[in-house]
C-alpha cells in the first residue's frame, strides 16, 4: 500500500492510476488529476510526502509536547 502524495488516499501500487519518479523517489497516484497536480508543483507535494516517512506535524508528537511554549518564551 502507498499513499497518494496529493490527496493522501491509500492505494495499492498495482491499482494506481499513475506514477512518477521524482528525485529518485517513486510516487503513486489514485487518479490522473492527482498526478497532474503533482506535476504542476512537485516540490510542494514531494517534500511533505516522502514515502515511508511520517507526515505528522511535530505538534502531534508527544515527545515534542511543551517545546512550542518553550520556544515562544525565548
Amino acid at each position: 500500500m502507498v499513499k497518494d502524495p496529493v490527496c493522501g488516499m491509500t492505494i495499492r501500487e498495482q491499482e494506481a492510476a499513475g506514477s512518477i519518479t521524482y528525485k529518485g523517489i517513486k510516487y503513486y497516484f489514485c487518479a490522473p488529476v492527482c498526478k497532474a497536480t503533482f506535476l504542476h508543483e512537485p516540490k510542494k507535494y514531494a517534500l511533505l510526502n516522502i514515502p515511508g516517512t511520517s507526515n505528522k506535524k511535530h505538534k502531534d508528537d508527544p515527545t515534542q509536547e511543551g517545546k512550542d511554549k518553550q520556544n515562544e518564551n525565548n
